[in-house]
């Protein structure tokens, strides 16, 4: 990617567009039962609001690793949902992130 006529970000496609997206689940009045399950199984989650929990993870380990979690705990799934960044989010992450590795 360019910016300004210079060279910012450099890679293959698959590579730029990883991670590019956040799965939000709603579990109900469980938060506080969920988020520590979630956690010591590697996911990077985050309380959005009230009842849901923001996961960044690969799409498929979020799934299977979700549902596996919840069916252990015996916890109900109310909602799920996916949003994915412009290219535009993806170019500044990407930015950010060679311009602090190179700090």
């Amino acid at each position: 990617m360019l910016n300004a006529g210079k060279l910012v970000v450099q890679g293959d496609t698959a590579r730029l567009l990883a991670g590019t997206g956040t799965t939000v689940i709603d579990v109900g009045p469980n938060v506080g039962i969920a988020m520590p399950a979630l956690t010591a199984r590697g996911l990077t989650i985050r309380q959005v609001s009230g009842d849901e929990i923001e996961i960044n993870a690969a799409p498929e380990l979020i799934s299977n690793t979700v549902c596996s979690v919840l069916a252990e705990l015996n916890l109900p799934l109310v909602r799920l949902s996916s949003s994915h960044q412009s290219l535009d989010q993806i170019f500044v992450r990407q930015a950010a992130m060679q311009q602090s590795a190179a700090s």
